[in-house]
């Protein structure tokens, strides 16, 4: 395993030396299924470790802590896991089960050195204020087209009260996630890329970000799913990823739209109702998916981000994966404007 650089990364963070030793006497006797881990004994600031892969196959956090278990029962060393990166999930996972891991160039957890550091992690720490749904729609348009746009042109295009923009303009632009304007007695908005990219704007604002979703029932509609329903949930993300598609389709619309058609939805409960083959999961959201999906999406298919957001907490690992590709790609695509 090249620990080359994490041992840069870490000694440049910690201030400390870090030096890789000879695998030699400390991993004598090590057996094969943890040799694949590439264990390499390391000491870090005077303390003795052992670095190994984190990724060997799929994440799965009981063999991590049984491997990591065998390793130290070995060499009386505790174990560092060695991430290429992270998702939301796996990091959380960490965290929570206390599992010592480093991601050369972004973060480092070593609770037994009692040290936790992260480089504008994708977590939203517990005390955050996350935006509300008018002005996480606010920010997501102007994050997905990029220019400047007068603030009542703005909400006449997302069909919300030019009060919610301007009040969510103000708190957009405290966070540093907007820049505002005047000109004469109009003012504009723009996302604010400054001399960064947007890439770099996305990672800053996602511990902000909530779900769209305020709420999610089983329903049959009697009528087309394409009015006024958009494909959300697993169902888009799959559409944009390798994630195989659900067993059952999810739809995301408004409150409005739900309030005028409640009299064609017929809705179960699945804890004792068996729904039909024709339901589906309706998310109803807080905000429009519509002006999204103009700007940044596909004919009846939810914008990517939103989905992304009401599937982060989800605890099934091909899931997250899928949203760390998906992240990756608009990243990639956002990285140079």
């Amino acid at each position: 395993m090249d620990t080359g650089k994490t041992v840069e990364y870490l000694e440049r963070e910690l201030k400390v030396p870090v030096e890789q030793e000879n695998g030699g006497r400390v991993l004598t006797g090590i057996p094969m299924f943890l040799k694949i881990r590439g264990p390499v004994p390391v000491t870090v600031g005077g303390y003795k470790l052992v670095f190994a892969k984190g990724m060997n196959g799929r994440f799965d956090i009981e063999k991590l802590k049984r491997d990591a278990g065998q390793l130290t029962r070995r060499t009386g060393r505790p174990v560092v896991f060695d991430f290429e990166k992270v998702s939301t999930y796996q990091r959380r996972t960490l965290s929570e089960q206390d599992v010592p891991f480093v991601v050369a160039g972004r973060e480092f957890r070593l609770p037994f050195m009692g040290v936790v550091y992260a480089d504008n992690p994708l977590d939203a720490p517990d005390d955050i204020e996350r935006l509300t749904p008018n002005e996480q729609l606010v920010f997501l348009y102007l994050l997905y087209t990029n220019r400047t746009m007068q603030q009542q042109e703005l909400a006449d295009t997302l069909g919300v009260p030019a009060g919610y923009v301007s009040r969510g303009a103000k708190r957009l632009e405290l966070l540093g996630l907007v820049t505002r304007s005047t000109k004469g007695h109009r003012a504009y908005l723009k996302a604010n890329v400054g001399e960064g990219t947007r890439a770099g704007l996305l990672d800053k604002a996602w511990p902000m970000l909530r779900t769209p979703i305020m709420r999610t029932d089983v329903a049959v509609f009697d009528g087309k799913p394409d009015e006024g329903l958009h494909l959300a949930g697993e169902s888009a993300l799959s559409e944009r990823t390798m994630l195989g598609e659900p067993y059952m389709a999810s739809y995301a619309t408004n409150r409005a739209w739900v309030k005028a058609n409640r009299q064609r939805l017929t809705f179960y409960r699945k804890d004792y109702q068996i729904p039909p083959g024709t339901a589906f999961n309706l998310e109803t959201w807080g905000y429009d998916p519509e002006p999204l999906i103009r700007v940044y999406g596909r004919d009846g298919m939810a914008d990517p981000l939103s989905v992304m957001l009401s599937l982060r907490d989800h605890p099934d690992e091909r899931i997250q994966q899928a949203i760390e590709t998906n992240l990756d790609d608009i990243r990639e695509e956002w990285d140079t404007n």
